[in-house]
């Protein structure tokens, strides 16, 4: 999906997508309920597709 956004876009340009629009629930960082964060494709493929611009 992510891909889709961006055709050109790399493993670390996609590793880098899914970081920044991640989203972390509950205390900062890790905890037992949420775990690290959830992620939030929408957001990953709107960084990257403008990343593509």
């Amino acid at each position: 999906m992510i891909k889709s956004a961006n055709s050109n876009a790399t493993a670390a340009d996609i590793h880098d997508a899914l970081g920044k629009s991640a989203e972390d629930l509950g205390a900062p960082g890790k905890d037992a309920v949420f775990g690290w964060r959830l992620l939030n494709a929408r957001a990953a493929c709107v960084v990257t597709a403008k990343k593509a611009t």
